[in-house]
């Protein structure tokens, strides 16, 4: 009599054997497929999102809170008592954040940014209570100023995000103060230098959290700033300032976000070098042909895509992506629609547009796919 089968599930059966003979069957196990990140994170990293969420939300109604209150007792007080409110306010929530560091360090951090966020309403505000004759640049820069040395001081990244974003708004602001009736094309063009240096900033996925922030911030602004800059050529308008304090301001403030670039990447300034050649051509050049505009267009897509291979930033490389269906997409209806019926030219860009998004993205994934691999 000859004995029963072993189930492959019996302990007695070696672990190699099961699975040949499951490959064998056709009955390989399926295991659910996850990103990349998500594998690599442990359970407890996972599990801190929750507190920080709550820390969030709990922050944002505290702030909400503090704006219900002010407002509604605002016409009722004097100049002394709304200086002593706003004050008060700022105040309570730093000792509420100092108070809660140790125990909740993410309510700390969220209440630290709301009080930073404050600074601005209570500089603004009190300004405008004694009906100071300064410059509303200087408010900005009072701000961005609050911000760094709450980074300075704190070290936490929603600090060095107010500080970084007010910084360039302050050049901004006082551009427009000073020349208000020259259009600020060189501004516009410094911020989208710099806009690429905060998004150089970052090489790979396990960049720090400093870094991180910054490239966020430049992988937000970098092509509504570019878009500005090609928009401002197309009406024509003067994109040299006439006066010679203007250009030499201009040129200062061309040279400053290649400064902050080599220091955030000291061995990588040659990626600053190209995108100074490619947004001083808009900046700085006029009289240009569309399709050029159009061509150069997509050629900063592919630069910061190419950019972002070299240094495994997923993050780069679909910001470059990005710009370049814009710029495909800005010369379809800039160039090519006028030519073709209203009906046509719609059928055509909506399935050329089907099938070369349809290209792009897999060749996108198959290359953040492949930074992911070089930075782990």
């Amino acid at each position: 009599m000859t004995p029963p089968p072993r189930r492959l599930g019996c302990p007695h059966v070696p672990a190699r054997a099961a699975t040949r003979a499951l490959a064998a069957a056709g009955l390989r196990s399926r295991t659910p497929r996850t990103h990349p990140r998500l594998r690599s994170e442990p359970p407890s990293a996972q599990l801190a999102a929750g507190p920080a969420r709550l820390a969030l939300g709990a922050g944002l109604m505290a702030a909400a809170g503090i704006l219900l209150f002010v407002a509604a007792n605002w016409d009722g007080l004097s100049p002394a008592g709304r200086s002593v409110l706003l004050l008060g306010s700022l105040t309570l929530l730093h000792l509420a954040a100092i108070g809660a560091s140790e125990r909740l360090p993410h309510l700390a951090t969220t209440l630290h940014a709301v009080g930073t966020a404050t600074l601005g309403a209570v500089i603004f505000l009190l300004g405008q209570t004694y009906n100071l004759h300064a410059s509303w640049a200087h408010g900005f820069l009072l701000w961005a100023l609050g911000g760094w040395a709450g980074w300075l001081l704190l070290r936490q990244w929603p600090q060095l995000l107010f500080a970084t974003v007010l910084t360039p708004v302050w050049v901004m602001a006082e551009w427009v103060d000073r020349y208000p009736l020259l259009e600020p094309v060189a501004p516009v063009g410094a911020l989208a230098l710099t806009a690429v240096a905060y998004l150089l900033a970052e090489q790979g996925t396990d960049a720090p959290v400093p870094r991180r922030t910054v490239a966020i911030i430049g992988a937000v602004t970098v092509l509504p700033l570019a878009a500005m800059l090609f928009v401002m050529d197309w009406n024509r308008r003067a994109v040299v300032p006439e006066s010679g304090g203007a250009a030499g301001i201009s040129l200062v403030l061309f040279a400053l976000p290649l400064v902050a670039g080599a220091l955030l990447r000291p061995r990588g300034a040659w990626h600053m070098a190209v995108a100074a050649l490619w947004v001083g051509l808009l900046t700085f050049g006029s009289d240009r042909p569309a399709l050029f505009d159009h061509f150069w267009a997509a050629l900063g897509g592919v630069l910061l895509a190419l950019s972002g291979v070299l240094d495994a930033s997923p993050r780069r490389i679909s910001v470059g992506f990005a710009g370049f269906a814009l710029a495909v997409l800005a010369f379809y209806f800039g160039s090519v629609m006028d030519r073709f019926g209203r009906a046509t030219s719609l059928l055509v860009g909506g399935v050329s547009f089907l099938v070369l998004g349809a290209l792009l993205e897999r060749l996108r994934r198959r290359l953040v796919a492949r930074a992911t691999e070089q930075a782990a």
